[in-house]
This record gives C-alpha cells, structure tokens and sequence, in this order.
C-alpha cells in the first residue's frame, strides 16, 4: 500500500471502518434465502480449473473471519508489540451446509466487530508487525473491507455466470 493510501487509511474514521466490517453481515442475511434455494451442484462446482467454487469462497470467508481476522484484534487488543505471522487456516466445514456457512460467519464477524468496537482510538493508530509488514489496525481493518468487497464480487460475478436453477420449495 502506498504512503499516499496509507494516509488516507489512518485518517479514516473507526466509526465508518466498523459500519464498513458489519456491513457484511447484513449482505449475508440477504443472501440466506436466495443461497437456500439454490442446488449443492452449483454451489460447488468450481467455474474454471483450479478456481473457487461459491461455497468455496463462503468456506474462504469464514476461515479468515475465525482463523487470521480474530487474531489480529485479538493481537492489538491485547497491546503486544511483538510480530504475528499469519495464516489462513482450511476449517472443517464438510458438515455445514452452506446457510450453516453463512450463519457462522454472521457470528463470527459480528463478534469481531463487537471486540473492534470495544479498542480505544490509541491502539487503533498503533502499528504492529503482521507478516512481515507493519500495520496499524486501521489499515488491517481497511483491507478487511476491501477483502469483504473482492469476495462478494467474486461470488456476484460467479453467480452471473451459472444458469441458476432453483431449488422446488417441497
């Protein structure tokens, strides 16, 4: 990221950076009732060799959501300075279906969003080292939004390409 983008970050309001985070929630909830009437079969076929398929991509969020996500703010909450080496973790969700994906990851981020929202503006400037960068948490919670919005467009544009055929409601 660019000094120049880096500023504009650290300038930026926690406020919108939070209604920015649990943003995300409310697209979730509004995707449940459409994601439950669409067949598994479209949901886990992948478009083109070695991509993602949409339940992949849900399978994406949610692991970076409960696995990288939480212990970064865990990280600055808890006022460490020392480096954090991350790494996004494949959960086990063989056994989740793809609204039990979504509702997880509604949990997930809104507990995330309730501990950002409890950090004080001091710990929100400071930079700490994440992957061998160093960051504050303004700028890890900036690139959450922007990772949020390449995902969301990834499963729109993904969905824009299936011949959708729904579920029956029997």
């Amino acid at each position: 990221m660019s000094t120049a983008s880096q500023d504009t970050v650290e300038e930026g309001n926690i406020r919108s950076l939070l209604q920015q985070l649990a943003f995300l929630t409310e697209e979730f909830k509004a995707q449940r009732s459409f994601l439950a009437r669409i067949p598994d079969s479209i949901l886990t076929s992948a478009p083109y060799k070695d991509s993602v398929s949409i339940r992949g991509r849900y399978e994406i969020l949610l692991a970076r959501e409960e696995d990288v996500n939480r212990k970064v703010i865990e990280h600055f909450a808890s006022g460490s300075r020392d480096a954090v080496a991350l790494s996004e973790q494949s959960g086990e969700y063989d056994s989740l279906d793809v609204i039990d994906l979504v509702d997880r990851m509604i949990e997930a981020r809104l507990l995330n969003v309730d501990r950002l929202q409890s950090i004080d503006e001091a710990t929100w400037s400071r930079e700490t080292v994440l992957n061998d960068q160093a960051m504050s948490l303004r700028v890890w919670a900036y690139r959450m939004v922007l990772q949020d919005a390449d995902e969301l467009r990834e499963i729109a544009v993904q969905f824009s390409e299936q011949k959708v055929t729904f579920r029956s409601d029997d």
